[in-house]
């Protein structure tokens, strides 16, 4: 099993800083699950005032934000790279148009490197995917897409209310926001104890019993 860590991704996508740091960015997106579009009630676990510290940025202008943020973290990391994430909610939610009015002004800012979205797969309508496409040939463009589990009846329980394909690779070991971020599991990781023991707890409750052979498992 092999696995790329992310300090390695983001190297690879920006070789020409030796470090990348993001900048948390708020663009007063909602999402799906609580605007009424799925849901009133949210994900179980989602409670975006313990993770992200601009959650008291939403009605705050991108540009106002940048010309704060920006700053601070150059005057810190004078040679990083600097990459903005879009990070509470679905920050793909909305209208495409109101979208650009969000993320171009982020684009064209000098100082940023490039952008991580956080998002959900159910609002990455293909309009919007043709719009990240398009930027990601100006600057590159991360898409976040953070898959808690596989399993549809976790799913259920969690009230994430969307489904997984199982015969999808799509997520399987990069994953987005669910993987990399707010200390989720990195199941391919040899510091972090037995990936088999991981592996049979997810049998137990209730994943297929071939992720213990497979040799890219769903999970």
């Amino acid at each position: 099993m092999h696995y790329t860590p992310y300090r390695d991704l983001l190297l690879k996508i920006f070789p020409n800083y030796l470090k990348v740091r993001k900048l948390p960015l708020n663009g007063g997106m909602s999402c799906p699950n609580l605007d009424g579009t799925k849901s009133f009630s949210g994900c179980s676990y989602c409670n975006n005032r313990s993770f992200s510290p601009v959650f008291d940025q939403a009605k705050v202008s991108i540009q106002e934000q940048l010309d704060k943020f920006v700053p601070r973290l150059r005057e810190k990391y004078p040679n990083a790279g600097i990459l903005a994430y879009l990070q509470p909610y679905t920050n793909t939610h909305a209208p495409l148009e109101h979208l650009k009015g969000i993320i171009d002004p982020i684009i064209k800012h000098k100082e940023i490197a490039g952008l991580a979205i956080g998002t959900r797969p159910d609002s990455l309508e293909d309009d919007k995917v043709a719009y990240l496409a398009e930027l990601n040939r100006k600057k590159p463009i991360i898409v976040e897409i953070g898959l808690q589990t596989a399993n549809d009846l976790t799913l259920a329980a969690i009230n994430r209310r969307n489904i997984v394909d199982p015969d999808s690779n799509y997520c399987f070991g990069e994953g987005g926001a669910g993987a990399f971020s707010d200390g989720k599991l990195y199941t391919r990781s040899k510091k972090r104890g037995s990936v088999e023991k991981v592996l049979q707890i997810f049998v137990t409750h209730g994943a297929k019993r071939e992720i213990l052979v497979d040799a890219h498992p769903h999970i």
